[in-house]
C-alpha cells in the first residue's frame, strides 16, 4: 500500500511556525499549502465577513503586484493560491519547481504577503468583489433563506448561522480598514501557521529556505483555540420546515429535500463515512429505484473538528411524493441497520478504497491540511484502515440514531 501520509516528517521553527514534510524523493516540484488557523469563526460581532475580506486585501497588499505574483508562477511551470476562507481556517499555496533559488522567492513573496502586510489597497473594489460573490452564493432570498434555516435549527446562535464565511450586506459594508488589519495582525502570526509541503525536498532542506525568509520572523501571536471535541450535540431547535418557492420565483414545478444532522467528533469520521455510503445506495433503491420519485439523491458528510454534519439532498423531487420523503428517510436509515451482511461489505469496500489511494500532490497537501485542523495530526493510511477495521455494529446503531426524526432537520421545497 502507497501511503504517503505515514511519511510525513514534521518540526516546529523558533518562532513556532509548523513546518510538516512529505520528501517525495526524484520529483522537480513542489506543493506547499499555508493554514492560517483562523477563519470566520474568529470575526468580531457585528463584523462577520472580516476573515474572507482580509482574505481577499492580502494577496492587494504585498511587495509585489497580484499580477507579477500570479506571472512568475505560471512562467515556471507552476500556479499560487491566493486564498480560501472556511470558518475555521484560511488557506494559501503554491506549486513550483524545486528549484532552491525558485523556492527562496517563492517563500519571500508568500512570507512578506502573510506576515507583514498593511491592508490599504484596493479596499473598496474587493469589497464590491465580495458583495458579487455574495449574490453569486445567495442569487434569491430562497437561497439564503435555506441556508440559514438549516443552520438556526442545527447550530443556533453560532457564526456558522450566517452565511458560510461571507458574512451579510450588511456586515460587509460595515468593514472597515481597521477592522480588516487588527484582524490580520491578530491571526497572520507563526504561532498561528502551518506550512505542509509535499515534493522534492527533504525536511532540511525547506528548513534552511524557510530560515532566510519572512517566515522565520519573531512576531506577537498566539495559536487560535480550536473547537473542542464533542461527545453529544444539541437536538434541532427544529425538525422541519416547508418552503414554498413560489413566493420567490415562479414557474418552478418541482420539488426538493435536504436532511441534515450532527453528529458528536467521539464519532470517527471513517465510521460516519461507511455509515454515508451505506445510506446513500438504500437511498437510491428506495427514492429512485423502487419509487421513481428522483433521478438522484444522496448522503454526503462534513467533518469539523466538534461535529460531523451528514446530509440528505435530492434538488428535484415528484412533488407529490414530497409529504412521504420523510417518512422514507427514516425508513432508509433503519434498512441501513437491518443489513448486517452489507456493513461488513462496506468496510471492506471503504478498507480496499483506502489501499487503492492514488492521491496527487493537491490532494495529499489538502488532506494533511484537513487533518490538522479536524485531527491535530497527520494520519496514516494505516491508521485509517484499523479505525474501519474497529467498526462494529453497535457504532452503525449509534450513528443511526442521529437520523431518527426527532435529532435531524427535514427542508422540503414545494412549488
Amino acid at each position: 500500500m502507497w501511503d504517503p501520509y505515514a511519511n510525513f516528517e514534521s518540526t516546529t521553527l523558533s518562532n513556532d511556525l509548523e513546518v510538516h514534510i512529505l520528501h517525495l524523493p526524484g520529483r522537480p516540484w513542489v506543493r506547499v499549502g499555508f493554514q492560517i488557523y483562523s477563519g470566520a469563526n474568529q470575526d468580531p460581532p457585528g463584523r462577520e465577513g472580516v476573515a474572507h475580506f482580509v482574505e481577499h486585501m492580502v494577496s492587494e497588499n504585498t511587495n509585489v503586484s497580484k499580477q507579477q505574483l500570479e506571472d512568475f508562477f505560471l512562467e515556471n511551470g507552476g500556479e499560487a493560491t491566493l486564498g480560501v476562507t472556511s470558518y475555521h481556517w484560511t488557506r494559501y499555496g503554491f506549486f513550483a519547481p524545486a528549484e532552491t533559488r525558485n523556492l527562496a522567492k517563492s517563500f519571500e513573496v508568500f512570507g512578506e504577503m502573510l506576515f507583514n502586510g498593511s491592508l490599504v489597497n484596493n479596499y473598496e473594489r474587493e469589497r464590491g468583489v465580495i458583495h458579487q460573490e455574495f449574490k453569486r452564493r445567495f442569487p434569491n432570498d430562497l437561497a439564503l433563506e435555506q441556508f440559514q434555516s438549516i443552520r438556526n435549527a442545527l447550530m443556533p446562535n453560532t457564526r456558522m448561522a450566517h452565511s458560510r464565511a461571507l458574512g451579510l450586506p450588511e456586515t460587509i459594508e460595515a468593514i472597515s480598514t481597521t477592522d480588516l488589519q487588527t484582524f490580520y495582525d491578530l491571526h497572520y502570526t507563526p504561532q498561528n501557521t502551518a506550512i505542509v509541503c509535499v515534493g522534492g525536498k527533504t525536511i532540511d532542506e525547506v528548513v534552511s529556505i524557510l530560515s532566510g525568509s519572512p517566515f522565520a520572523q519573531e512576531k506577537a501571536g498566539r495559536r487560535t483555540r480550536g473547537e473542542a471535541p464533542a461527545t453529544e450535540v444539541r437536538l434541532p431547535t427544529s425538525t422541519r420546515k416547508v418552503m414554498s418557492i413560489g413566493e420567490y420565483s415562479r414557474g418552478f414545478t418541482g420539488s426538493g429535500l435536504e436532511v441534515h444532522a450532527l453528529l458528536p467528533s467521539s464519532i470517527h469520521p471513517e465510521h460516519v463515512n461507511v455509515f454515508r455510503a451505506l445510506l446513500s445506495r438504500q437511498l437510491n433503491a428506495e427514492f429512485r429505484e423502487k419509487h421513481a420519485w428522483t433521478y438522484g439523491i444522496s448522503a454526503s458528510m462534513d467533518a469539523r473538528p466538534s461535529f460531523t454534519d451528514l446530509s440528505i439532498t435530492s434538488n428535484v423531487m415528484v412533488r407529490e411524493a414530497l409529504e412521504q420523503s420523510s417518512d422514507l428517510v427514516t425508513e432508509c436509515v433503519k434498512l441501513v441497520v437491518e443489513d448486517q451482511e452489507g456493513f461488513e461489505r462496506q468496510k471492506r469496500i471503504e478498507i480496499a478504497d483506502v489501499m487503492m489511494r492514488d492521491h496527487n500532490s493537491s490532494k495529499i497537501c489538502d488532506l494533511a491540511q484537513d487533518m490538522l485542523w479536524i485531527m491535530g495530526a497527520i494520519e496514516s493510511g494505516q491508521d485509517d484502515i484499523d479505525t474501519i477495521s474497529r467498526m462494529d455494529y453497535s457504532d452503525l446503531k449509534e450513528i443511526a440514531q442521529y437520523l431518527m426524526p426527532e435529532r435531524r432537520f427535514d427542508l422540503l421545497i414545494k412549488p
